[in-house]
């Protein structure tokens, strides 16, 4: 069972992981796996992650310390990375800067706020990303 603090409206909760496959050109398929963050998942992250060039940790401002497991996971494994900080209806009550100082982002970490149900956050979360990836430095 989910833990629903904070949440008291979720009806609904994530049983499996989402695949997508974004195909820019003949040469170039983008490949998108998502899990959630529960820890019941944490098997299967290791897997997910091998051959990958960055990831988006998605966090919910009304229970921020649910990201940090995620945000670890990257980190440690040296895997760039972009937090998009989800607001269900534009609502946020935090600011960028406590919200970076709670999740303990380094300053080179691209964070973004929006709704994540909004195609165009998802858009602009993996633009972000790839962003942030191209303007890493080789080798």
């Amino acid at each position: 069972m989910d833990d629903l603090a904070g949440v008291d409206q979720k009806t609904t909760t994530t049983v499996a992981l989402d695949f997508g496959r974004i195909t820019v050109s003949p040469e170039l398929v983008v490949y998108l796996f998502g899990t959630p963050g529960q820890e019941r998942f944490w098997f299967m992250w290791n897997d997910l992650v091998n051959g990958a060039l960055g990831g988006v940790v998605i966090a919910d401002t009304r229970r921020l310390e649910t990201s940090f497991a995620s945000i670890d996971f990257f980190e440690s494994r040296g895997i760039p990375f972009v937090v998009a900080i989800n607001c269900f209806h534009g609502v946020n009550t935090r600011t960028d800067e406590e919200i970076r100082a709670a999740l303990d982002l380094d300053p080179h970490v691209p964070m973004m706020v929006g709704d994540v149900r909004e195609r165009t956050f998802g858009r602009d979360a993996l633009l972000a990303l790839v962003d942030h990836l191209m303007a890493l430095p080789v080798g």
